[in-house]
């Protein structure tokens, strides 16, 4: 389900040509998830990946992305 959400946002913001990294980490956890979940057959183990990938963004965001944005308002 994540991917779904992950990858209808990358499209809405990529025909906006609008810079969004974000949504690439959601597909990142749901991918991390399913593949830990298919390895250990534990659903509730793997949530925390899926959920926790998102997260970390916003500190990398910070560093990383943040000069392509321009001056904020």
């Amino acid at each position: 389900m994540l991917f779904l959400l992950a990858a209808g946002l990358t499209l809405v913001f990529g025909i906006m040509d609008m810079i969004n990294l974000g949504t690439a980490l959601y597909m990142l956890g749901a991918y991390f998830m399913a593949s830990f979940v298919q390895m250990t057959g534990s659903f509730w183990l793997g949530l925390p990946l899926a959920l926790g990938a998102p997260r970390c963004w916003r500190g990398a965001e910070i560093v990383a992305p943040a000069p392509l944005y321009g001056p904020t308002i």
